[in-house]
Parts: C-alpha cells; sequence; structure tokens
C-alpha cells in the first residue's frame, strides 16, 4: 500500500511539475507576443501615413512607450536598482547583463571595485537584458535610463536591431537615445506619465548629437528604419538627397556613413568622417557635428562640458571629438 501511494505521489509531482513548467512557458510567450502586439501597431501607425513628420511622429512614439511599459511591469519585466544599492547592482549585472552568478563577479563588479572590468566604472546603469529579457535601470522611478531601455523593446526583440548588427552600436544608441531625449521633450508625455523625467545630456551624447542631427534632416526615412526594424541604407540615402549634393555619389556616402558610424563609439581612427562624409552633412544644417568647431562648442555647451571632455563608452567615459 505504501508502495502504490509512493507511486502515485511521484506521478502527481511529474505531472504538476510539467503543467507549472508549461505554464511558465506560456507566460513568456503571452509577454513576447504583447510586446509584439505594441511593436506592430506604432508599425501599422506610421506605415500609415506616406511622410511622417516629426509632430505627428512623437506622439505615437509617447502611446506605444506607455503601453510597453505597462506590459513590462504586467510580465515582471522590470527591475529597479536604489542608486545606493551596491550590492544589488553587483548582483544585478552578474545575473541580467553577464550571466554568472558567482562570488568572483559579484566582488569584481561591485561598485566599488576598481577592476577594468567593472561596469559601474565604465558607466553602465541600465541595459535591455538578452539573458532574462529585463530591462534594468538605476533609479526609484522611471527615469531617462528607464525610458531608453523601453525604445529599445520598442525597436525590436531585447533591442537587438538589424542596424546593431550591421552598422554597431554607435548608431543604433544614437537612433534609440534621439527618440528617448524627443519623447521626453514633448509636453504631450505629460498626458500618459507624470511627472516628466529630466533628460539625461549624459547618455550617449555624441552618438545622439550626431545621429539626431541626420534624423531631422531625413525624419521620414528615419521614423520608418526605426519602426520597420529597418536597414540604415534607405535612410542614408534619404540624408544624401536632403542635401542636394551632386559632387559624390549617394552609393559613396552610404559606404561612408556606415564606416563612420561602425567606428564611432570606440573611438577607432576608422570613424573620422571622409571628405564624402564631410561634403553630404555640411550642405545640412542639421547634419554639421563633430568636425565643426561651431557644433563642437554647441555640443559642449548643451552637455555643460569643454572641449576634450566629451563622454564615451557606455556613454560617460572621457574622449574628445573628432575635427
Amino acid at each position: 500500500m505504501t508502495n502504490k501511494i509512493m507511486i502515485f505521489l511521484t506521478i502527481t509531482m511529474v505531472f504538476l511539475t510539467s503543467v507549472f513548467s508549461k505554464g511558465e512557458i506560456a507566460l513568456k510567450s503571452s509577454a513576447a507576443e504583447q510586446e509584439i502586439a505594441v511593436r506592430n501597431q506604432l508599425k501599422n501607425e506610421a506605415n500609415h501615413i506616406s511622410k511622417i513628420s516629426e509632430s505627428a511622429a512623437i506622439p505615437m512614439l509617447i502611446d506605444a512607450m506607455g503601453r510597453m511599459m505597462n506590459v513590462l511591469k504586467k510580465n515582471n519585466f522590470i527591475e529597479m536598482i536604489a542608486p545606493d544599492d551596491k550590492i544589488g547592482w553587483a548582483k544585478a549585472v552578474c545575473v541580467g547583463y553577464i550571466g554568472d552568478s558567482s562570488g568572483e563577479c559579484l566582488q569584481q563588479q561591485h561598485p566599488d571595485s576598481k577592476g577594468e572590468n567593472n561596469l559601474w566604472q565604465a558607466g553602465l546603469r541600465g541595459w535591455t537584458s538578452t539573458i532574462n529579457q529585463k530591462i534594468y535601470w538605476v533609479g526609484t522611478a522611471p527615469n531617462h535610463l528607464a525610458w531608453h531601455e523601453v525604445m529599445h523593446k520598442i525597436s525590436a526583440p531585447n533591442g537587438e536591431t538589424m542596424v546593431k548588427r550591421t552598422v554597431g552600436d554607435a548608431f543604433n544608441e544614437g537612433i534609440i537615445n534621439f527618440f528617448t531625449t524627443e519623447a521626453l521633450k514633448s509636453t504631450y508625455f505629460s498626458t500618459i506619465q507624470s511627472p516628466i523625467p529630466a533628460v539625461d545630456k549624459q547618455t550617449y551624447p555624441r552618438q545622439t548629437w550626431e545621429v539626431g542631427g541626420m534624423c531631422q534632416s531625413a525624419f521620414d526615412a528615419c521614423f520608418k528604419m526605426f519602426t520597420n526594424n529597418g536597414d540604415y541604407t534607405a535612410f542614408a540615402q534619404a540624408v544624401y538627397d536632403a542635401s542636394e549634393v551632386t559632387s559624390v555619389t549617394k552609393n559613396a556616402f552610404a559606404t561612408a556613413f556606415k564606416v563612420r558610424f561602425k567606428n564611432l563609439m570606440e573611438n577607432n581612427p576608422g570613424a573620422n568622417p571622409n571628405k564624402t562624409y564631410q561634403t553630404v552633412c555640411n550642405a545640412l544644417s542639421t547634419c554639421k557635428r563633430c568636425y565643426n568647431d561651431t557644433d563642437i562648442l554647441n555640443l559642449n555647451n548643451y552637455l555643460g562640458t569643454t572641449k576634450g571632455e566629451l563622454l564615451e563608452g557606455f556613454g560617460r567615459g572621457p574622449s574628445s571629438c573628432f575635427e
């Protein structure tokens, strides 16, 4: 009799484990489907307008931000880390960024650690995890960093966009933060979220400054590249067309564009804008950026820094501007 009871209990436990396991999978699938629905709604709204303006696009985007934030909250995909919670930060980074919960990782990622691989020292303050699909940020309420990560979720699953793969992080972060900044600056934002978070000017400043200038020159192509998770080529061509330049070819600019942004985050010499890139950008009032003395001054005024103190790395490390 005892053996029969044990067998029954074992079968029951196996069954319940299977049910709960499937339920967990279903929950994750449901969350992914909800995120897809937010992306698709924004994409359909944007594509319905043949040439979308910034004044029309930003309210659409803000609505999508609110919907995506609600999806993330509902499915427990949000991790806020109090600014003074140093141990909590180390745990979050090791589990949600590195994928290593060992004591060695926790020690290495403690904010007070001075190791060369310490991500707090490198300037990381928020991220979208490809390990557990959560978004993390330092703060006790949604701030610029939080909405920046929500924007990553809107752009593609876990923020893994096509342009990130083909052009690189600098261009991708510039696009994400340009739209985050424009949304947070909008008075419409207060109709869905309160209070309005302050714009963090230290988040990818050079990328936002340069990519944002191009987006303002060819906004429709920029926004549809973002909402459709599309390639950079059509956007680069739209920037070229807006310049009305004829002395260089469209294909040559598209190549120079990719080289510039592919290397910009790492400060590699290959990121220096070549003559083709400069020729097109110099024809656009919104495009002249890091190699133009006036715009270097404007950027430093915006950031409250002086020449040679622009921020890089994760958006927060000393660097200088290409000239």
